[in-house]
Parts: C-alpha cells; sequence; structure tokens
C-alpha cells in the first residue's frame, strides 16, 4: 500500500506546527515561573508582619506596648482602649504593634471606635 504524497506533506507540516506550538507553551510556563522566581525572592523583610497570639496564662498584662488588638476570627482591628475589644475572647485576641501591620495583615479599621 502507498501512501499518496499529499498526506505526507500534510504529515510534515503538521508536525512542525505542533513543534512551534509546544516551544511557545514551554517559553510561557518557564517566563512564568522566572516571574515567580523573582516575585518571591523579592518579598524580603518589607512584607513580614509581625502579630502574636498570646497563651492563655498571659493575656493582656504582657502585651501593653502592642497598641491594636484584632480577633483571629475577624476582620477588623481595634485600638486598645475601645470598647469592643471586651467583646473579643482572650484566647482570639491578636496584638499588632502598630495600624499598618494589621492592614498589611488584611484587617481593616473600625468604624465604632
Amino acid at each position: 500500500m502507498q501512501v499518496p504524497s499529499r498526506i505526507l506533506c500534510f504529515n510534515i507540516v503538521m508536525k512542525k506546527e505542533y513543534l512551534i506550538i509546544i516551544i511557545i507553551i514551554l517559553v510561557g510556563l518557564a517566563s512564568f515561573g522566572l516571574g515567580r522566581m523573582s516575585a518571591l525572592e523579592n518579598a524580603g523583610e518589607e512584607n513580614k508582619v509581625e502579630f502574636i497570639v498570646p497563651e492563655l496564662s498571659k493575656i493582656d498584662m504582657s502585651f501593653k506596648d502592642l497598641s491594636y488588638v484584632a480577633s483571629i476570627n475577624g476582620t477588623k482591628y481595634y485600638p486598645r482602649g475601645c470598647k469592643a475589644v471586651n467583646r473579643i475572647r482572650a484566647e482570639n485576641r491578636i496584638y499588632f504593634k502598630s495600624g499598618s501591620d494589621a492592614q498589611k495583615s488584611g484587617y481593616g479599621y473600625t468604624s465604632s471606635c
């Protein structure tokens, strides 16, 4: 059985097109991977946020120098003197040094205080 020349020609052209498509996809994936790696390297100390979850035995007294409080389960942060802080259970409190640290952690400032 002899294969017509048109089919052979079509097969060779399609192989080249598939090869070009595969190369384009691989270059795209490599670019994406390198971009992610460089973003992770550049995410140094400036994006780190320090927050503290207290142990039950040391609640509130050892965190006097920290000015803001949030709940582990909530979305808002409060200044230390706010009455709403009393509604947060002690074991669910997170303390922040500054409001910007709380915002970097995903908390929004409360409107009630």
